[in-house]
């Protein structure tokens, strides 16, 4: 069997915040609403070779997923390394991860594949450091987590940052 599609996705992030500093520290309580929006497209398996076999048909979807966090970072910095904390609270508005799927040749009812489910609510805990390397390039790092019960969520990334 064999078949080809290609899903879209559109994504948009508004985040807002004011940071209260003192001389030693500083906390930015923030909000932020992040909406994502995929399209399956419909396809049909196709035999590669051979009598048409079973395969199986699915109907395009949309499925729109909005999340909202509500938190603070917190920065300090020593020396000239500035290092960043975030604890936020993060809640999942739809968490339904599926497709409605049938057999082509068969007239039988259409059957529902489910993915993993995301939590509806989560703790969101960042680090982040930022290294000046020279006048015009850093280096940072950053180490995320989400957690909730029965789920954990770890993810980093490191750059190096070059402005001209």
């Amino acid at each position: 069997m064999t078949a080809a599609f290609n899903a879209s996705s559109v994504a948009g992030r508004v985040e807002g915040g004011y940071r209260f500093g003192v001389r030693f520290y500083g906390v930015t309580p923030y909000a932020a609403v992040q909406v994502q929006s995929i399209h399956t497209p419909g396809y049909t398996e196709t035999a590669a070779a051979g009598a048409g076999g079973t395969a199986q048909t699915f109907a395009s979807q949309d499925t729109t997923f909005t999340r909202t966090e509500l938190g603070s970072w917190f920065d300090t910095q020593v020396n000239a390394v500035l290092f960043r904390g975030r604890a936020a609270w993060v809640h999942e508005f739809n968490r339904d991860a599926s497709i409605t799927a049938s057999f082509a040749p068969f007239p039988s009812p259409s059957f529902v594949v489910t993915g993993a489910q995301r939590p509806g609510d989560a703790a969101l805990l960042s680090a982040l450091f930022e290294l000046p390397i020279f006048a015009n390039v850093t280096f940072s790092g950053r180490a995320d987590g989400e957690f909730a019960s029965h789920v954990t969520t770890w993810s980093g990334m490191g750059i190096v940052r070059y402005v001209w």
